[in-house]
């Protein structure tokens, strides 16, 4: 007989408990802006808690929300957190703690699975954007408007033009060549001065 209240009591106590139900040991964190936390509860938890980051170092615990309410008569309930004023951490692994409040860091109501920050994923549209960079000229236009009036076709016309990298490589019509164009501007008002 007593054995079986004990099954039951346990039992109660896991069923009447909060259980953080992400982030977990597969739903990661991002590192870029926002993320969010979701939780099961019943009626018997308490009305509110505060979610507490955690990398198994009492010292290090960081607290991301503070009087989480739980009283309102829902079944799973989430929330988005912001990252501390330093940044989400690197490394890992980390927890989410829900603790009692912001004074009792190490009294837990319930612990996330361990998991880490991942970099956000990006999707395919917004990777295929292409990027211009900016580079600065190695060459004067006075250097290169003096080979253009010696007639010396020697020097590099590409000295101090971007050369192509990356995703603006697929766009060779934005590559600009800075010494031609500087040398026929200096050869144009020479002519017409």
């Amino acid at each position: 007989m007593f054995k079986s209240l004990a099954i039951l009591a346990a039992l109660m106590a896991s069923v009447s408990a909060l259980e953080v139900t992400a982030p977990s040991d597969h739903k990661n964190f991002t590192t870029d802006g926002s993320n969010t936390v979701s939780w099961d509860s019943v009626s018997t938890d308490p009305q509110n808690f505060t979610i507490v980051l955690t990398d198994g170092n009492p010292a290090n615990d960081q607290i991301l929300k503070a009087l989480v309410d739980t009283s309102d008569a829902k079944a799973s309930f989430r929330t988005s957190v912001s990252p501390p004023s330093t940044g989400w951490p690197q490394g890992g692994p980390f927890q989410i703690n829900l603790c009692a409040d912001s004074q009792h860091l190490s009294s837990i109501l319930a612990q996330s699975g361990k998991f880490f920050f991942a970099a956000p994923i990006v999707s395919s549209a917004s990777a295929s954007v292409p990027t211009v960079q900016q580079q600065t000229p190695t060459n004067t236009p006075a250097a290169a408007a003096t080979d253009a009036a010696t007639g010396d076709t020697s020097a590099s016309a590409s000295d101090g033009a971007p050369s192509p990298s990356g995703t603006s490589a697929s766009l060779p019509a934005m590559r600009l060549n800075t010494g031609l164009v500087g040398a026929l501007v200096l050869l144009l008002s020479t002519i017409l001065a």
